[in-house]
């Protein structure tokens, strides 16, 4: 019997989805518009502000694989930023900010492919011209002692 194939999902999305469906929809705190970030190069985002408030999700780095056990297993590691854009006030950047905390600390032993979302620390921003707040999550996505993938079973 061959093996099957079984695509890997993008963590990018998966942390897109996470957000989406577990967002509690209080009035003074909707879900924002979200995007994932395909080229996490790119100076530009393609946002409008002006449309409301906007989350961005984009790779932090390098996913790193270690080999473990003989080479047979690997610990997982998937660096991953979470930026939330506003330009109502410092305060709506924290409130939406704190449903992003909750959000992923309710569900970090629940992640596709992965066994844990690490929460690494966040910093803000603020662009006092353009009045426009941004707060910054960083999270790293974690699985230790996974089984090294083969053709063989």
């Amino acid at each position: 019997m061959s093996p099957t194939y079984t695509a890997e999902s993008d963590p990018l999305d998966e942390m897109k989805t996470l957000i989406e469906d577990n967002w509690v929809g209080f009035k003074e705190i909707g879900l924002p518009q979200i995007i994932v970030a395909n080229d996490p190069s790119d100076p530009v985002l393609r946002l409008e502000l002006n449309l409301g408030d906007a989350i961005v999700i984009k790779m932090a780095g390098t996913e790193t694989l270690k080999q473990v056990a003989n080479f047979s297993y690997y610990n997982r590691f998937f660096p991953i930023v979470v930026e939330i854009y506003t330009k109502v006030s410092r305060q709506r950047m924290r409130d939406l900010g704190k449903m992003i905390r909750m959000i992923c600390n309710d569900k970090k032993h629940d992640f596709p492919g992965y066994q844990l979302i690490r929460y690494s620390g966040q910093d803000e921003s603020v662009e006092e011209n353009l009045n426009i707040w941004r707060y910054r999550f960083r999270f790293q996505l974690e699985s230790n002692v996974v089984a090294a993938e083969s053709l063989t079973d």
